[in-house]
């Protein structure tokens, strides 16, 4: 994935998900072209690392259908990523997250459901 960035999560107060280990069912979701073509999955899992100190998750983001000339030449692209800030709350509160991934120019995006995430 050449130009095809992670723009950020959209985070929002919410509730409705009990902890987890690993991306559960909850927090996948296909992301869907809302602007330009291609289509993906997004896995986030939150962790338990720097309790109380620091909220941490990992995810994965996988694209294909893209314009080539934002991803490989064959429109395919994966990221992983990590995600470190302060802690939305104290554990087991929750919120919820939607993922945006944009190109540089700004003609592809590609967005995720709303996902709820509990902080461990």
């Amino acid at each position: 994935m050449h130009k095809l960035a992670l723009a950020g999560f959209a985070l929002v107060l919410a509730a409705a998900f009990a902890g987890f280990a690993r991306a559960e069912p909850g927090l996948q979701s296909d992301l869907t072209a809302i602007s330009g073509q291609g289509a993906g999955h997004v896995e986030v899992s939150p962790t338990g690392a720097g309790q109380d100190d620091v909220f941490i998750a990992q995810g994965t983001a996988n694209i294909h259908g893209a314009l080539p000339n934002k991803t490989s030449e064959g429109g395919s692209g994966a990221a992983h990523f990590v995600r470190q800030a302060p802690p939305p709350g104290p554990a087991g509160f929750q919120f919820d997250v939607i993922f945006r991934l944009i190109s540089d120019d700004g003609t592809q995006v590609l967005l995720s459901d709303c996902m709820t995430a509990t902080v461990k």
